[in-house]
């Protein structure tokens, strides 16, 4: 019989908790709750195979959708001319939605980007 080898260090193993929370999962997560508000379908496979615009279509709306956990989040020129491009094949709005989580109240997780003029149109004014 052996005898445990005590000159090595211990090291005890943490659980990851943090591993049940990865950026797809808080991802697909914020897919659902839009979804789920706006009644408009999520596209499945949009980020991984070709011909599958944005990530949730509706009769109106191209939406992209976006979440950070951290401060805030960079929006390139780039993200928006491929949510543009892909709205327009489709004759939809392109709209992106960001979810800032971990936000404090009064402060809400979710916003909208929008074109200028799309969102002028729907309230009304120029056509």
């Amino acid at each position: 019989m052996t005898s445990p080898d005590f000159s090595r260090p211990r090291t005890k193993t943490e659980p990851n908790f943090d591993r049940y929370n990865t950026t797809a999962k808080r991802g697909a997560r914020h897919e659902k709750r839009i979804s789920k508000r706006t009644g408009d379908g999520r596209v499945s496979g949009s980020g991984n195979k070709p011909g599958r615009p944005a990530d949730i279509r509706g009769d109106t709306f191209l939406r992209e959708a976006k979440t950070t956990k951290g401060e805030g989040r960079m929006i390139s020129g780039k993200e928006l001319a491929k949510i543009v491009q892909q709205a327009i094949a489709v004759n939809k709005i392109p709209i992106m939605e960001i979810c800032f989580e971990g936000q404090v109240v009064p402060v809400p997780n979710d916003w909208v980007l929008i074109p200028a003029d799309d969102f002028d149109r729907l309230l009304g004014g120029n056509p």
